[in-house]
C-alpha cells in the first residue's frame, strides 16, 4: 500500500476511488499510520477521532477521501472543544453539532480525522507543538497545530482561522501553503469568536489544487449570500504588480527582503511591468494601531467571562484589560477609519497582485518573539491572501512569500498562485 495516499490530490484520490485501484480504508490507514509515525514528537493534535469510528462516505462525493484536520475552536460533533486550553483553567465544550464550514466538508465526503491544538483561544500563549522542519524553531502560534499537521505529512488540509497572522505566519513557519480568503468568504457560525471585525476562516494545505477544492466547496456562494456572489467576479486579467516589503510593512532584515524582491521578479518577468511600491491612499501606519484597537476592545467582549472566572494566562488578561479601557468613542472613531480604509482599498487596489511577506524571517527559536510583519494589513482590510513557501533562509529553513489581491477574487488569486507553485509541498 502506498504510505501517501492520503496526501494525493484530490481529482487523483477521486479517479481511484472510482476506479477501485485503491479503497478508502487504505486512505483512511495511510493517514493514521502517518500520525502513529511521529506525533508523540510532533504533538500536532489535539484530540483524534478513532479509525474505527470513521464513516465511509460514498465515492461520488466530491471531497470522498479527504482527511481533513480541524483548528480547536470550531465545533465538530463529535469532539470536546478546547480552545486550546486545558481542563486546569477551562473545561471547553462537548461535541454536539458541527460548525458551519465543518458540516458543509463533511456533507461533501471530506473525513475529519480530528482537532489540531491552537493557542489559548486563538490569541496568545504557545501549544507544545514541534516545527516538523526544524524541532528547534517555533511552528508559530494559533494555528501552529494545522500548519504542522500538513507539514508533518498527517494530513493534506487543515481548517485554521486568521484575525492578524495566524494562518500566513505558521504556514511560513512550517513550510506550507497558507490561505486566508476574503472576509467572510468561509462562514464562521460554530467558530470561536475573538474579534467581530477580523476573524477569518481558511486553510491550510500541502497543494493549491487541494485548497481550491476545498474552498469552493465550502465558501457562501448561494442566493442567501448576495453580497458575497456580487464581490466574487472579481477577477485578476494582466494585474499589476505591488510590492509591500520594506520598512513601511515589516521589521525583515535587508538580505530577506532582497531574497523576496529577487524572487518576485523572477516569478514575474513575464510581465516586464514596473513593480509599484506607493500606495497612495491606504494609511498603514494608522491600519496598525487601528487593528490593535479593534482587536483588543472586541477581545474583551467576547471573553469577558472566560476572564471574569480567572480561566485566562497573565498575558491574555493584561491584553484583554487594555482592550476595557479602550473608550467606546475611540473605539467607534477606529471602526469608522477601517470602513473608509476598506472602501480605499477595494478601489485601489482593483485588479491588482501585492506580494509581501509572510512572515519577516524564517521561524524563530522556541519561545523567541516573531519579528512583525504585513500580515495583520491584508486581514484588517478583509482582501485575499495566500502564502507560498517560496524563500529558503540562509540556514535552509522555509519563508513564506504572499500574494494578496482585491477583495472577492479568491479564486483568480488561488489560479496565479497555482501557476508560480503547481506542486506540493514535501
Amino acid at each position: 500500500m502506498n504510505s501517501d495516499l492520503h496526501l494525493w490530490d484530490l481529482p487523483s484520490i477521486k479517479e481511484s476511488l472510482q476506479s477501485r485501484k485503491i479503497t478508502f480504508d487504505e486512505i483512511l490507514e495511510s493517514a493514521y499510520n502517518a500520525i502513529n509515525s511521529n506525533e508523540e514528537t510532533i504533538k500536532a493534535w489535539e484530540s483524534l477521532v478513532p479509525i474505527k469510528d470513521q464513516p465511509e462516505p460514498s465515492n461520488n462525493q466530491p471531497l470522498s477521501g479527504l482527511c481533513l484536520g480541524v483548528k480547536d475552536i470550531f465545533a465538530t460533533i463529535e469532539s470536546r472543544t478546547s480552545m486550546g486550553t486545558d481542563d486546569s483553567t477551562w473545561v471547553g465544550t462537548t461535541g454536539s453539532f458541527d460548525a458551519r464550514v465543518v458540516s458543509k466538508l463533511r456533507n461533501s465526503g471530506a473525513t475529519i480525522i480530528g482537532k489540531n491544538k491552537t493557542a489559548e483561544f486563538a490569541v496568545h500563549e504557545p501549544t507544545n507543538t514541534v516545527n516538523p522542519r526544524n524541532h528547534s524553531l517555533t511552528p508559530g502560534t494559533s494555528s501552529s497545530g494545522g500548519a504542522a499537521a500538513v507539514a508533518a505529512g498527517h494530513v493534506s488540509i487543515s481548517l485554521a482561522s486568521q484575525t492578524a497572522g495566524s494562518i500566513a505566519r505558521p504556514a511560513s513557519y512550517c513550510g506550507v501553503i497558507g490561505f486566508k480568503p476574503s472576509f467572510g468568504e468561509l462562514p464562521r457560525t460554530g467558530v470561536l469568536k475573538t474579534t467581530e471585525s477580523f476573524d477569518t476562516v481558511g486553510l491550510i494545505g500541502n497543494s493549491i489544487t487541494n485548497i481550491r477544492s476545498v474552498f469552493e466547496t465550502a465558501r457562501v456562494n448561494d442566493l442567501n449570500h448576495p453580497l458575497h456572489i456580487k464581490q466574487s467576479i472579481n477577477s485578476l486579467k494582466n494585474p499589476r504588480i505591488m510590492i509591500a516589503i520594506g520598512a513601511d510593512f515589516d521589521e525583515a532584515n535587508e538580505d530577506i527582503r532582497n531574497l523576496a524582491i529577487e524572487k518576485i521578479k523572477d516569478l514575474t518577468r513575464e510581465t516586464q511591468q514596473n513593480y509599484l511600491t506607493n500606495f497612495s491612499k491606504i494609511n498603514f501606519k494608522e491600519l496598525r494601531a487601528c487593528h490593535n484597537v479593534i482587536y483588543a476592545k472586541e477581545l474583551s467582549y467576547f471573553l469577558k467571562q472566560e476572564v471574569e472566572f480567572g480561566s485566562v494566562s497573565k498575558g491574555l488578561r493584561e491584553f484583554t484589560e487594555y482592550g476595557d479601557r479602550i473608550s467606546i468613542d475611540e473605539y467607534d472613531k477606529m471602526l469608522t477609519f477601517l470602513s473608509i480604509q476598506r472602501k480605499v482599498a477595494n478601489s485601489e487596489l482593483r485588479n491588482t497582485v501585492i506580494f509581501a511577506l509572510s512572515a519577516a524571517n524564517e521561524a524563530p527559536s522556541n519561545g523567541k518573539p516573531d519579528v512583525m510583519d504585513s500580515n495583520l494589513f491584508w486581514t484588517a482590510l478583509g482582501l485575499p491572501q495566500i502564502s507560498l513557501p517560496l524563500l529558503i533562509s540562509k540556514d535552509h529553513n522555509p519563508i513564506g512569500l504572499s500574494l494578496v489581491a482585491t477583495k472577492g477574487s479568491d479564486s483568480s488569486l488561488l489560479d496565479l498562485a497555482l501557476e508560480l507553485f503547481p506542486g506540493k509541498t514535501s
